[in-house]
C-alpha cells in the first residue's frame, strides 16, 4: 500500500504544471477609455476569416485590439499583428502584455495604418508567450 501510495505522490508531483488562459472578449476598436474598448469597430471579434470586418484607413489611422482574459498566474500575452504580403501572413509588430491573474484581466495593444501603405488582409494573432503554438484569438480584418 505504502508503494501504491509513493508512486501516486511521485506521479502527481512529477506532472508539469498547467496554467489556463482564456480570451473572454475582444474587440476591435478606435479608443480605449478607462481601460474599456471605446468605438467598437462592428465585426472586429475572434473568429474565423468570415468575420473579417472593413476599415476605411482614410477614417480611422488607428486601430486597437481589446482583449478581456481570465488567467490563473502572472504571464506575458503575445498580440501578433500581421499583414497578407503575397499569399502569406507577415508580421509587422509584436507586442508582449503583462497579465495578472484574473478572472477578467484588461489589455490592448494597437496599430497605426497609413492609408498609402497598409491597405490589404490583416489579422492579430493572440497567444501566449510561453505557449504561441497555442491561438488563443485571431481577428480579422481588412484595411480600405
Amino acid at each position: 500500500m505504502k508503494k501504491i501510495i509513493g508512486i501516486l505522490l511521485v506521479s502527481i508531483f512529477a506532472m508539469p504544471a498547467f496554467s489556463a488562459t482564456e480570451v473572454r472578449d475582444s474587440v476591435l476598436s478606435q479608443d480605449i477609455v478607462d481601460r474599456d474598448a471605446d468605438g467598437a469597430i462592428d465585426g472586429g471579434v475572434c473568429g474565423n476569416e468570415e468575420n473579417s470586418v472593413s476599415i476605411d484607413s482614410n477614417e480611422i489611422q488607428r486601430v486597437y485590439l481589446w482583449n478581456r482574459v481570465s488567467n490563473d498566474e502572472d504571464r506575458r500575452l503575445i498580440h501578433s499583428w500581421q499583414q497578407e504580403v503575397d499569399g502569406q501572413w507577415a508580421e509587422l509588430a509584436n507586442v508582449s502584455l503583462r497579465i495578472g491573474a484574473s478572472s477578467g484581466w484588461r489589455t490592448w495593444s494597437s496599430k497605426n495604418f497609413d492609408p498609402s501603405f497598409h491597405k490589404g488582409d490583416w489579422r492579430v494573432v493572440v497567444s501566449a508567450e510561453d505557449a504561441l503554438e497555442d491561438v488563443l484569438c485571431v481577428v480579422h480584418f481588412s484595411v480600405k
